[in-house]
C-alpha cells in the first residue's frame, strides 16, 4: 500500500484556505465502481476484504463512523436513466445573469421531479428490484446506502436539485455571458455548508477555461497542465457527477471528515484533488475582501484507491496533496 509523501523539499505555496483539525465525525463514500463490485460479490468476499483493509490502513478511526451516498450515486446504482429535459439558456431582455442562472436550475428541477422514473415510489420499487438480483451477503451494504435512502419521502426533491444544478453548470450559455456566469459560479466555491450544488462541476468548468489559456501562459509547465488536464477529462457528461466525492474528500460533509474509496487510477485522484484544490484556491486568492475565517476549511479527507477485489493499493490524505494553483 502506498501512502502519498510529497517530497520533503516541495515548495509550500501560500495558501489562504485554512487548514482543519480531524472532526470526531467520519463518513465513508464508495465510489459507484467498488460499490458494485462489493454488493455483487460472491460470497461478500470484496465486502469482508474492504472491511479488513480499511481496519489495517486506519483511514476510518474517529469517535463516530457511517457510511452515505450521494443522490447521483443512487442513480447510478440503481441504473435509473434520465432524458435530456431541455432548458433554454438564453437571457430574456433586462434579465441579470444570476437571474438567468436561476432560471435554468429552478425549470430544470421542475423538469426533474416531474419524470415518473424519481418519484420516491419508483426508485423504492427500482431498489427492491435491484436488491433481489445481488447475493444475500451483500444486502446488508444495499439496504445500507440504497434501500434506506429511497424510502425517504423527500428524495425526489433532493435528487431533483442536485440534477437541476448539474445541468445548470453544464449548460453552455451564449458566448457573449459566457464569462460573466463563470464569475458567478466561482464565487459558490467559496460556499461553506452543503447542498444539492456540485461543486466539482464548477471547478472543471473553470479547468477547462484555465486549460485553454494556461498552455500559452505557462510553457514550462505544460507536462503537468497536460496531465491534470488528462484527469479531469471525463467519459461522458455524466461520467464526473462522482467526482463530488472529491469535493466531500476536501471540505468534508457537515461536521463530518469523509474517507472515500474508488477504483479511479492514482494518477487521477493525485491530479484530480491538486485542480480542485487549486481551482478553490484560485478564487480565494481573487477575493481578498472575504475574511479568511469566511473560507471553506481544507479538511483530514482522505482518499484510498482500491482494486476490485477490495484491495487498498495508494492513500491520499487530501491535505498533503500539493495544490495547483
Amino acid at each position: 500500500m502506498a501512502m502519498l509523501t510529497p517530497p520533503a523539499d516541495f515548495p509550500i505555496p501560500s495558501l489562504r484556505l485554512p487548514i482543519a483539525p480531524p472532526s470526531s465525525r467520519r463518513l465513508m463514500i464508495l465510489d459507484t465502481n467498488i460499490m458494485q463490485y462489493a454488493i455483487t460479490s460472491t460470497g461478500g468476499t470484496v465486502i469482508h476484504r474492504l472491511n479488513e483493509e480499511i481496519e489495517r490502513a486506519r483511514i476510518a478511526e474517529a469517535a463516530e463512523t457511517g457510511f452515505c451516498m450521494t443522490p447521483f450515486q443512487i442513480l447510478e446504482v440503481l441504473g435509473t436513466v434520465v432524458p435530456d429535459i431541455g432548458v433554454p439558456t438564453r437571457p430574456s431582455t433586462g434579465q441579470s445573469r444570476r437571474q438567468l442562472l436561476d432560471q435554468v436550475i429552478n425549470e430544470a428541477r421542475a423538469k426533474y421531479a416531474a419524470l415518473p422514473q424519481l418519484a420516491q415510489s419508483s426508485l423504492a420499487a427500482r431498489a427492491g428490484e435491484r436488491r433481489s438480483y445481488l447475493p444475500e451477503e451483500g444486502h446488508a451494504l444495499f439496504d445500507f446506502c440504497i434501500t434506506g435512502p429511497c424510502s425517504q419521502i423527500d428524495l425526489t426533491l433532493q435528487i431533483a436539485s442536485s440534477l437541476a444544478w448539474d445541468y445548470g453548470l453544464k449548460s453552455v450559455f451564449p458566448k457573449s455571458i459566457a464569462q460573466e456566469i463563470d464569475n458567478e459560479l466561482a464565487v459558490l466555491l467559496l460556499v461553506t455548508g452543503q447542498s444539492q450544488l456540485s461543486r466539482f462541476r464548477i471547478a472543471k468548468r473553470l479547468w477547462d477555461v484555465f486549460y485553454a489559456k494556461g498552455r500559452k501562459l505557462v510553457p514550462q509547465a505544460v507536462e503537468g497542465i497536460e496531465a491534470a488536464n488528462k484527469a479531469m477529462q471525463l467519459k461522458t457528461r455524466r461520467d464526473f457527477l462522482d467526482c463530488d466525492l472529491y469535493h466531500m474528500a476536501c471540505f468534508g460533509w457537515f461536521d463530518a471528515d469523509v474517507t472515500v474509496l474508488t477504483c479511479d487510477p492514482p494518477d487521477s485522484i493525485m491530479n484530480r484533488i491538486a485542480v480542485y484544490k487549486g481551482m478553490v484556491e484560485s478564487v480565494a486568492a481573487n477575493a481578498p475582501d472575504l475574511p479568511e475565517d469566511r473560507l471553506p476549511a481544507v479538511r483530514v479527507g482522505i482518499i484510498a484507491r482500491c482494486e476490485p477485489t477490495g484491495e487498498i493499493t495508494h492513500i491520499f490524505p487530501v491535505q498533503r496533496v500539493p495544490t495547483i494553483v
